[in-house]
């Protein structure tokens, strides 16, 4: 998918408008983490789920994740070193050997 920092709400909107409100789930499948930040690591599937089965495009992001948390300071985008942090020894990885899948829908969350 993409993140805010990289696009605008407008051109997100504009990329994947024509999925919003569609169903899919997300495969959780580990959690990275140090003291200054968390985010769990996601596979995002390659369709939508229901009759009308659309393409959701690759996330543009090397690791797909949601972030969790961030200490005082830190800002969200910091979540995407956690991978490169964790083979350096500063930050560690769960994998979940039971993968968690998250239901839900897409919608946007407008601030313009």
């Amino acid at each position: 998918m993409v993140h805010c920092s990289r696009s605008s709400q407008h051109e997100m909107r504009q990329r994947f408008g024509s999925l919003e409100g569609s169903e899919l789930d997300v495969v959780v499948n580990g959690f990275l983490f140090n003291d200054e930040i968390a985010a769990l690591s996601v596979e995002i599937p390659g369709k939508t789920l229901g009759n009308q089965s659309l393409d959701v495009p690759p996330s543009e992001n090397e690791f797909a994740h949601i972030t969790v948390w961030c200490g005082d300071g830190v800002e969200a985008v910091k979540s995407n070193s956690l991978p490169s942090m964790v083979e350096k020894g500063l930050a560690k990885k769960v994998d979940f050997q039971n993968r968690v899948s998250l239901h839900g829908v897409l919608r946007f969350w407008l601030t313009e």
